[in-house]
């Protein structure tokens, strides 16, 4: 059975020599081979913790393909950064209307606790005032 680290390092050492690490490359690799359920979890633990990407292969176009694929690539990239940072601007002005209308209702909240606070001191004075007049009737 292949184990994490037999994994990583059939990964490293395809990496090393320029060759696409994936499961294809890396279960022929392992000393007792490996299934695809058991391989895939470590592999992909491993792209993480290496920050695998995998690399478009040009190798074989022609050369002006080549440079137009790399254009494409970098303009396809700054458009989905552009719309990354947009739908990010757009969460986080929810989030801040989501923050602003909690506080709003928490302000309120507030508000008729201390106007409920305030009327129960009242009572309790007034509760105070009647015990202590019944008191002295009671007494005389």
């Amino acid at each position: 059975m292949a184990t994490r680290q037999e994994v990583f390092e059939v990964a490293d050492r395809l990496r090393a020599r320029g060759a696409r690490v994936s499961l294809r490359s890396v279960i022929p690799e392992l000393r007792f081979g490996g299934s695809n359920r058991v391989v895939g979890p470590l592999l992909r633990d491993w792209k993480v913790e290496r920050r695998y990407l995998p690399k478009v292969e040009a190798a074989g176009l022609p050369e002006t393909l080549q440079g137009r694929l790399r254009t494409f690539a970098v303009e396809l990239w700054e458009a989905a950064r552009s719309v990354a940072a947009a739908e990010l601007v757009a969460e986080r002005a929810a989030l801040e209307a989501y923050r602003r209308a909690g506080d709003e209702v928490l302000d309120e909240a507030l508000a008729r606790l201390d106007v409920a606070e305030a009327e129960m001191g009242r009572l309790r004075e007034r509760l105070a005032r009647l015990e202590e007049g019944s008191f002295a009737v009671t007494v005389v």
